[in-house]
């Protein structure tokens, strides 16, 4: 019964931890939508998907 416990504790922090990198993509992504409107986005050569990167790379998730 201890190791059943156990588990589900894991599994639950798991999820949480999941749920933490979904959140970020979210937060990336809404800002990085909002940034390309802004004029000279596209003119600057900027993309989303780098505009995302730039994101992840500056908002790296805590360490386990």
């Amino acid at each position: 019964m201890d190791e059943h416990d156990c588990h589900e504790d894991h599994y639950y922090g798991h999820e949480d931890h999941h749920h933490d990198n979904y959140q970020r993509f979210q937060e990336c992504a809404d800002a990085c939508m909002e940034h390309s409107q802004e004029p000279g986005f596209i003119e600057a050569g900027l993309t989303i998907e780098g505009c995302m990167q730039h994101c992840h790379e500056f908002h790296p998730l805590p360490d386990e």
